[in-house]
């Protein structure tokens, strides 16, 4: 079965969101398993700074990097919602 561009876009867009709200962080270079995850992001970041992210595509995308924002971590803080959360304690 072959799968439009479109299609593929929306499921590493729904993905990337589910991970987020599984793990309650964002995908780490660390681990392999999330590798394709910060590709897609990384690229669609790159189109969209150069303003060639497709039109139907800019909305959603401002919207997960407006969530992504909220789970970007500090040392070995991470910050959610402007609060401060240890994570290691």
């Amino acid at each position: 079965m072959v799968i439009s561009q479109e299609e593929r876009w929306i499921q590493n867009y729904q993905r990337y969101i589910y991970f987020i709200e599984t793990h309650q962080a964002l995908p780490s270079r660390h681990h392999p398993d999330d590798y394709q995850l910060l590709n897609w992001m990384k690229y669609n970041r790159r189109l969209w700074a150069k303003g060639k992210l497709p039109p139907e595509r800019v909305d959603a995308f401002n919207k997960l990097l407006k969530m992504a924002k909220e789970y970007h971590k500090f040392n070995q803080f991470t910050y959610k919602s402007g609060k401060k959360v240890n994570k290691y304690v």
